[in-house]
């Protein structure tokens, strides 16, 4: 993506005001090779990051709580948070009761 560009504008009274605007050529990013089976859910799944790819495979086997995703993942704790916070972001993982994780 290209950095946000900056337009400089004349508001009332000379003053000269400077507004970001958005890169509207950058290409969107999606999945390059979608099969008519795909579900939502698994086109999001491809451009996840290595630790979301492992909590994802492995939140396929069920509901589970987060010292188990980090063991049975070998992740860090501070790495499978934040794997786990944005695959909540990105709706494809719920937290459940328990401090429990699972799929969407």
């Amino acid at each position: 993506l290209k950095p946000l560009a900056s337009k400089k504008t004349t508001a009332p009274h000379n003053e000269t005001k400077t507004q970001n605007t958005l890169p509207f050529d950058a290409p969107p990013q999606i999945a390059t090779h979608v099969s008519p089976g795909d579900s939502l859910s698994d086109l999001l799944a491809a451009s996840l990051s290595e630790p979301e790819k492992h909590i994802w495979d492995f939140l396929a086997h069920g509901a589970n709580d987060i010292d188990t995703i980090i063991a049975m993942c070998r992740l860090t704790p501070n790495h499978a948070s934040a794997a786990i916070t944005t695959l909540q972001i990105k709706g494809l993982v719920k937290s459940l009761p328990g401090n429990q994780y699972a799929r969407r």
